[in-house]
């Protein structure tokens, strides 16, 4: 008869759940094991037992925000109307960064060399990218877009969707009543994004005609 495993599957949740409040409260330097542990109403032991160090804890979060983006993009429906669908992509990324701020930030705004160099979190993120690359994919190549057009269109769409989602994230809009920003409303919500989308893809048929 094998050994009874100390610390199972149950706890690695418990911890991870904890980990991601800790995360979202005070950031990855506000995950520590006496913390989760504390939250948990385990031990530091159980920590290390369980995920090896802190390091891979916080890698297994990394990989985790890869995973939830992955879940949001792949709830959107494929239609006859690829065009369409894209938008929706991109606003299956802003319920993501909503949802999950804190691993938003970690995933895409705090990855450090450790972190993206681990090959859970490389596996996860390319499985992501390659998601959306191929929601981009149906759009571009009934344009005629070469592959190496599809790519640079997927990165740049990519790139929108990060950035609108810090924008949304840290509020970031010029000074209300400036001559720059008249308007009232902030940089921010899913009447915004659907604007900066619809102009991304309306734009893509002007490359069709280039």
């Amino acid at each position: 008869m094998g050994r009874r495993r100390e610390h199972g599957e149950q706890t690695r949740t418990a911890l991870l759940e904890a980990a991601e409040r800790a995360l979202s409260t005070g950031g990855p330097g506000a995950v520590s094991a006496r913390g989760l542990a504390d939250a948990t109403g385990t031990t530091t032991r159980a920590v290390y037992s369980v995920f090896g160090s802190m390091e891979l804890l916080l890698q297994e979060l990394c990989r985790r925000g890869y995973l939830a983006l992955m879940e949001e993009v792949g709830s959107v429906p494929e239609t006859d109307d690829p065009a369409a669908d894209l938008v929706q992509v991109g606003l299956a990324f802003r319920r993501f960064a909503v949802a999950h701020p804190h691993l938003f930030r970690l995933a895409f705004e705090r990855v450090t060399p450790e972190l993206s160099e681990e090959s859970t979190v490389v596996a996860a993120a390319t499985d992501s990218y390659r998601q959306m690359l191929g929601r981009v994919r149906r759009v571009t190549e009934p344009l005629g877009l070469d592959r190496e057009a599809s790519l640079l269109t997927a990165a740049r769409f990519h790139a929108l969707s990060q950035g609108l989602a810090t924008v949304e994230l840290q509020a970031q809009a010029p000074p209300v009543g400036s001559r720059f920003w008249p308007l009232r409303e902030p940089l921010m919500g899913e009447e915004f994004w659907v604007g900066a989308l619809e102009v991304f893809v309306a734009g893509l048929h002007t490359l069709e005609d280039a």
